[in-house]
């Protein structure tokens, strides 16, 4: 059996801001679920964990549980954002692996964008949800904004996400140990390499579920 710890924020703030609460899974950074009740959220985590091993054993990788192995979670409950788990340092070896890991999500993002039609991506299901390319523009923006918490960006939306992408793996790659190690400071947070590759991870996540619930109403609005 292998055991994961999953952290689920109580906090009000979070509780008011995504209406319930909100779990992380650091040992698979990206894999976050939110729920009205704890026993929901965690429901909702073992589903996301379920879909994101899918991904990952399907891109070949093979640092993963055994599909036949049960997998629990160790519950700890956390009142802020930055936990516990973010500052531990961060191995060399391990970010190789995440940074592998990030491009295997935004690899499943861009297939998706790039295999519709131009109208697609300005496409909405009504006027207040925002479209395919509003989705994407926010996630470039905001992990752009992201790396600088260890650099602005291209006018254009696929050159802008490509150009995220490079300063991702290029900013990453080249973290030195002390870096890897390190605690800044940023509005008022304790920032670290492992918080911010999490946070990338978990906004990545979650543009590939948009982008896939956009597009899949849009094809079958198209009929």
């Amino acid at each position: 059996m292998a055991t994961y710890t999953a952290y689920i924020q109580t906090d009000e703030e979070t509780i008011k801001e995504v209406g319930g609460y909100l779990a992380h899974l650091p040992d698979f950074p990206g894999c976050v679920a939110r729920g009205r009740t704890k026993r929901e959220t965690l429901e909702n985590l073992r589903g996301n964990l379920s879909a994101y091993l899918s991904l990952l054993r399907q891109s070949g990788e093979y640092h993963l549980p055994d599909k036949r192995e049960p997998i629990e979670f160790d519950v700890k409950e956390v009142q802020e954002s930055v936990l516990p788990s973010d500052y531990m340092p961060l191995m060399t070896c391990e970010r190789d692996r995440l940074l592998q890991w990030m491009s295997v999500l935004w690899d499943e993002v861009m297939e998706l964008v790039t295999s519709l039609p131009e109208d697609a991506l300005t496409w909405k299901p009504n006027p207040v949800h925002p479209s395919i390319a509003e989705v994407l523009k926010e996630a470039a923006e905001t992990q752009w904004h992201l790396v600088q918490r260890l650099e602005e960006c291209p006018d254009n939306l696929l050159d802008c996400m490509k150009a995220m992408r490079q300063r991702l793996r290029t900013r990453i790659s080249s973290l030195t140990p002390e870096e890897q190690s390190r605690v800044t400071h940023h509005g008022g947070e304790d920032w670290t390499a492992r918080r911010v590759i999490r946070q990338i991870m978990e906004e990545t996540r979650h543009t590939l579920r948009e982008v896939r619930n956009l597009r899949e109403l849009y094809t079958r609005e198209q009929g």
